[in-house]
């Protein structure tokens, strides 16, 4: 059918810069690239299912992880991870700043 992972590749390219990353690992997980062609093409699927934006999102929020596949990216849709907060997210605290927190300084 003529796919190859340049296919793949630019398919990802134009959804955004880590649904790319992510196919580059899928695409990098078997020994034999011909095995990882059917999950791409359902996670392209996933996209005209819950949209680009969202599987985008989840993209994101899956990169990292050390496994990544077709399984892991719809369980994030699925589940509406992809709308959450990340925990990877360092720009959230969920400690709020008091008194009683020692900074650097308590440390030397």
């Amino acid at each position: 059918k003529g796919w190859d992972a340049e296919y793949f590749e630019k398919q990802a390219g134009n959804i955004g810069p880590s649904t790319l990353a992510v196919f580059k690992k899928i695409l990098a997980s078997k020994s034999f690239l011909e095995q990882t062609y059917n999950s791409c093409l359902g996670v392209l699927r996933l996209g005209k299912t819950y949209g680009n934006d969202r599987l985008e999102a989840a993209c994101i929020r899956a990169l990292p992880s050390p496994i990544i596949n077709y399984r892991t990216i719809d369980n994030i849709l699925k589940h509406n991870l992809d709308k959450q907060q990340s925990l990877f997210d360092k720009s959230a605290s969920s400690i709020p700043n008091h008194d009683q927190l020692r900074g650097p300084d308590a440390y030397q």
